[in-house]
């Protein structure tokens, strides 16, 4: 019997921020809400939140979506979650739900992340296994990183879940997460989507193996909306949640990411390249530099590589210096990007660390007394721009026949920053129609698992739409690509200074 969808709620649990997403079947989106979840920074690195704060969030997020959508919380058919990856969410002895949640742009692993990452053991024992560099960001070193910094702390953990996984283990009580998500961890294998044990021994987090959660495919139904929940809602109680996904995978089939073929770029929090493929073996050569994870599309494989380098660098200097406290003028900032042709500033995206270097930080190199402020503006832009190249650039060399960018998150609402992306990528690209991306790639995963699709094409091809597409200026690339090298070695001449500064 065929499955009648009218309404879904995808959530989408960022770094800062919280959302839900009321759809149709047709992936229109119908309402978004959103709440600030504000973070704990009380000390160099550090990035957690309280989750009996986030989850009185998503309580809001969900019935103001379905506010703003028109139609009463019960409506909805099923719900789906995505997140940011990595990080991880924790309850302790003694509690009955998770209650602290700490942030993939968390830093306070980024020493030990570098020194464990390049060791003989890791590239001959655990690289194999989990198929991509370690960063700061990724679970294991954390939750290393807890065990050696935080031992009392690291004592009492009972459950460990990702950050879309705390919303459905609030949903519905369980304890459980996805392929996508546990394969991006740096916990579990890539080939079998399984916990390692000698990953574990490796990280020094043995205890930790039941506290980790069942992995299951993204369109499975993990579970059914809880009787609380429900009473708290207005949502159906038993209403199916499936498991969902990592955002980035969220991303690619929102984006309607063609494998071997298309490239994904997502400006957002993070700078995220990212491309799927039918062939994962032919990365073997490439683990050290990105990161290859499950896909929810059975027969793919996620290549993706990034890091917090993109518009949350831009919002931090426009924010303290150019607003002075006042609204942000959006539109006369991309005005003076669009102004300034060239410029001879250059910056380092940084503010929130790097993969590369654990010692460095923003930094904007050639200021002069006739520095313009369109110039410094689009020297942000141009960085933040090439960090994403350099992201790229592995994958490219990899995916030869990749000929198209399909472009999402909040880069995509500035048009200079969109044409000084294409001229600096020298491919077409197409735009994503859908500002809630997040969202619409966790309902495509979802209607896949309730039958209201056949399956992940079907699902894409009936959820998606196509959007404003750009060309590159060939003139205009072959100056952004002689800045492109120099940002690459003025950025290794700062190495030292950098580390100097520490």
């Amino acid at each position: 019997m065929e499955y009648i969808m009218n309404y879904c709620l995808g959530i989408d649990i960022g770094g800062t921020t919280v959302k839900a997403s009321v759809f149709d079947v047709n992936g229109r989106e119908l309402g978004t809400a959103a709440s600030n979840t504000a973070v704990i920074s009380d000390e160099p690195g550090k990035v957690e939140r309280d989750l009996a704060l986030t989850w009185k969030g998503i309580l809001e997020v969900i019935q103001g979506s379905c506010d703003r959508a028109g139609i009463k919380p019960s409506a909805i058919d099923f719900i789906s979650t995505t997140g940011h990856g990595k990080g991880a969410y924790l309850r302790f002895s003694g509690e009955e739900w998770p209650s602290v949640g700490i942030v993939s742009n968390d830093t306070r692993a980024a020493r030990l992340a570098a020194s464990l990452g390049t060791s003989r053991e890791y590239t001959e024992v655990v690289l194999p296994r989990i198929t991509q560099p370690l960063w700061p960001s990724h679970s294991s070193a954390m939750l290393s990183w807890m065990q050696r910094e935080q031992p009392d702390r690291f004592s009492k953990i009972d459950q460990v879940l990702f950050s879309k996984d705390f919303i459905t283990t609030m949903l519905t009580g369980r304890h459980v997460t996805d392929y996508t998500v546990a394969t991006g961890s740096g916990l579990y294998r890539t080939d079998d989507n399984q916990v390692d044990r000698e990953v574990l021994r490796f990280f020094g987090v043995s205890q930790l193996e039941g506290a980790l959660p069942e992995a299951l495919p993204s369109h499975e139904v993990a579970g059914s909306v809880r009787r609380e929940v429900a009473a708290a809602t207005g949502l159906r109680e038993g209403t199916p949640v499936t498991a969902g996904l990592f955002d980035v995978n969220a991303a690619a089939l929102a984006c309607a990411i063609e494998a071997d073929r298309e490239m994904g770029l997502v400006v957002g929090t993070w700078n995220i390249a990212l491309a799927t493929t039918t062939n994962p073996d032919s990365f073997r050569s490439s683990w050290a530099d990105l990161a290859v994870q499950a896909h929810c599309i059975p027969g793919q494989w996620m290549i993706h590589e990034g890091s917090p380098t993109s518009a949350s660098n831009l919002e931090w200097w426009v924010q303290k210096l150019f607003t002075l406290g006042g609204p942000v003028a959006w539109e006369r900032i991309n005005e003076l990007v669009a102004e300034t042709e060239r410029t001879g500033v250059w910056f380092f995206p940084y503010i929130y660390g790097s993969h590369g270097n654990p010692d460095a930080t923003g930094t904007l190199v050639g200021l002069r007394s006739d520095s313009t402020p369109g110039e410094v503006i689009r020297a942000i832009y141009e960085g933040i721009t090439y960090q994403l190249r350099e992201h790229a650039l592995p994958i490219s060399r990899q995916m030869p026949r990749i000929d198209h960018l399909r472009l999402a998150g909040g880069a995509k609402r500035s048009a200079p920053w969109v044409q000084i992306i294409t001229d600096a990528f020298n491919l077409a690209l197409s735009l994503s129609p859908t500002e809630e991306i997040g969202a619409l790639g966790a309902v495509i995963s979802g209607a896949v698992g309730v039958g209201a699709y056949p399956d992940y094409p079907a699902a894409v091809r009936g959820m998606t739409l196509s959007g404003e597409a750009r060309k590159p200026r060939a003139e205009k690339h072959s100056h952004l690509d002689e800045r492109f090298q120099q940002f690459l070695r003025l950025r290794a001449a700062l190495d030292g200074a950098w580390e100097a500064a520490v």
